[in-house]
């Protein structure tokens, strides 16, 4: 009898396999390539060719833009970012993180170009033009900054 049970399961875990949600992710239920719901930590059974769950993380994560050079100032910049809608981060950018540091990065250019040193601004910009794709930055710092050498040198004239 349990030959036949343990037969039973193996078909059914070949026929519909199982996707897991861990507890710091949130899962998009899929079928036939449209969004159907989001899920919570868990383990659900899909249906191959049909359906396919997603998942996205909900936890904040830390990200670095690269140096960047901007006139005479070199810098790069630290910020948090974090999910708050699952389903725009995922549906409306195909690399959520990828795309908001792009943009972080280009918003930061432009504060530094204007000279700009007001982070909680540079912030809210950044996120009102996050917020339509679910994601926001928490925080933001620069992690290092430096002037040419020929700016420096006019830096420490008298």
């Amino acid at each position: 009898m349990s030959d036949i049970l343990r037969l039973v399961v193996d078909l059914a875990t070949l026929l519909f396999p199982l996707r897991l949600v861990h507890p710091w992710e949130r899962g998009l239920y899929f079928f036939c390539g449209r969004y159907v719901a989001t899920l919570c930590p868990g383990c659900y059974p899909v249906l191959p060719w049909f359906s396919d769950v997603r998942t996205v993380s909900i936890v904040p994560s830390v990200h670095t833009t690269p140096l960047q050079t901007v006139g005479a100032v070199t810098f790069s910049a630290s910020l948090v970012l974090r999910v708050t809608d699952p389903v725009a981060a995922y549906t409306t950018l195909e690399r959520y993180e990828e795309s908001a540091l792009e943009l972080a990065g280009a918003v930061l250019s432009d504060a530094v170009r204007s000279g700009s040193a007001d982070l909680a601004a540079i912030t809210a910009q950044i996120n009102a033009e996050l917020s339509p794709h679910g994601v926001e930055i928490t925080r933001l710092r620069f992690l290092n900054h430096t002037h040419a050498p020929a700016v420096r040198v006019l830096m420490e004239r008298p």
